[in-house]
């Protein structure tokens, strides 16, 4: 187990300096194609060309981005539509009842640069919220109201050519620029201001030259609340098979204050939230994720781990990825271990019960997804603890990704829950994460 964690974790590693990087792929693209949506010169409001292809109702269903498209799918009736099409697309959020949509555009005048633009999708009205200036604004999360979205913004310092990490702002989804108002700022500074001196080489083969990340800050996602701001921090360290590390932030918005190495998951209801604490200790102890679940308040109303050492030295796993209270149950989607592997499962719980329990028992859940095994030339078996990356469930289906074993981007797939059986999967081609929503 040990060992298998171990591989995880600097897999993990791996996995998220590539993930870093590969969201900016179009930092270097100076020849693009007119987008298929238009801006006026003096007007705020976006034509959208693609009116034909778009829905004008909400959404119910998984929500994602492939090549220029943004794409719903609904499992119920397998009905698939494009939202939004543009070739300057970089990314996007919807809301939770599928009624906004909003997303960044790569923009001229630097490189790198992006701005942001807000779609009601009943009325198909698109208002853009940022302007050009030397800003690049991307990475837009709605807040749950749909009124107002948080999106990350880098400044561009023309004299190095080059984008400065970076901060979380907000704006009204009425493009008011009175409203625009800074959240925080990552502290760490871009690496081309650091003294080379101090720079980690990116191998251990003797190379001389540092490891040039091109951010230092990544927005992930905000809670449905509005309370807490999940990104990463990028970080030099003197390990030698990475130079440089994205290490997982929480911005606690009420106390404005920053945690390392915790998450944030959002019950359906928006009336409780689960804070996990992921932890990296050294060998012999294994790595561990520590889960305390809260109500809307801030009030704990369940912390299974309590009484669990400091140094994780426990001999199960699990990942809370989706969850929903009903009084004095936890029904919960998780990654578990089960026989050296770790699978999708789900089980209910009983608050304030020993987890432990219902995970070491023998009936200890139900088994969705069970990742494919690779074998190295040596024989030994690879399966990573972040083959799943994400999941939710929306009725009797549950919509997770999955990176294979030296696959360039993760699937996307649709499971139906009675039958165990994958209705849809998508090879996307992009780390962004799919959102859900769960329109009346």
């Amino acid at each position: 187990m040990n060992k298998q964690i171990n591989t995880a974790v600097a897999t993990a590693v791996i996995i998220i300096i590539t993930g870093a990087l590969g969201i900016l792929i179009w930092l270097g693209g100076n020849n693009q194609k007119q987008p298929q949506s238009t801006v006026g010169k003096d007007s705020k409001t976006l034509a959208n060309k693609e009116k034909d292809n778009a829905t004008k109702t909400a959404l119910t269903g998984v929500v994602y981005k492939l090549g220029d498209d943004i794409v719903s799918y609904n499992p119920e009736n397998q009905q698939e539509k494009i939202i939004f099409s543009s070739n300057k697309l970089i990314d996007f959020d919807i809301s939770q009842d599928g009624k906004y949509l909003t997303y960044s555009l790569k923009d001229d005048g630097f490189t790198g640069n992006a701005d942001i633009y807000f779609l009601d999708i009943t009325n198909q009205k698109t208002i853009r919220l940022t302007e050009k200036n030397n800003m690049a604004s991307l990475s837009p999360k709605i807040y749950s109201n749909g009124k107002k979205v948080a999106y990350l913004r880098r400044t561009f310092d023309a004299k190095k050519g080059k984008l400065r990490d970076g901060e979380i702002w907000t704006i009204n989804a009425d493009g008011n620029v009175n409203s625009s108002a800074k959240l925080f700022g990552d502290e760490s500074k871009s690496w081309f201001e650091l003294d080379p001196e101090t720079r980690c080489c990116s191998t251990c083969e003797g190379e001389d030259k540092p490891y040039e990340p091109e951010n230092m800050m990544i927005f992930n996602s905000i809670s449905e609340d509005g309370n807490f701001i999940s990104y990463k921090a990028g970080s030099f360290g003197l390990m030698c098979f990475a130079g440089f590390q994205m290490y997982d932030m929480l911005y606690d918005v009420r106390k404005k204050e920053a945690v390392g190495g915790t998450e944030i998951l959002q019950s359906k209801n928006n009336e409780y939230y689960a804070q996990m604490y992921s932890a990296f200790p050294p060998d012999p102890f294994p790595f561990c994720i520590k889960n305390t679940f809260f109500d809307k308040n801030g009030k704990i109303v369940w912390e299974p781990e309590k009484g669990i050492a400091n140094d994780c030295q426990h001999d199960y796993y699990y990942k809370p990825l989706d969850f929903e209270i009903n009084g004095n149950e936890i029904k919960m989607t998780f990654l578990k271990e089960s026989n050296d592997t770790i699978v999708l499962s789900q089980n209910s719980f009983v608050l304030n019960s020993d987890i432990k329990d219902y995970l070491t028992q023998e009936n200890s859940g139900d088994i969705f997804y069970t990742p494919k095994v690779y074998y190295t030339e040596d024989g030994e078996y690879i399966n990573y603890s972040d083959n799943i990356l994400s999941a939710k469930q929306i009725g009797n289906y549950v919509i997770f990704t999955e990176k294979k074993f030296k696959s360039e981007y993760p699937t996307l797939n649709i499971m139906d829950t009675n039958t165990k059986n994958i209705q849809k999967t998508i090879n996307l081609d992009n780390n962004q994460n799919f959102s859900v929503v769960l329109s009346d």
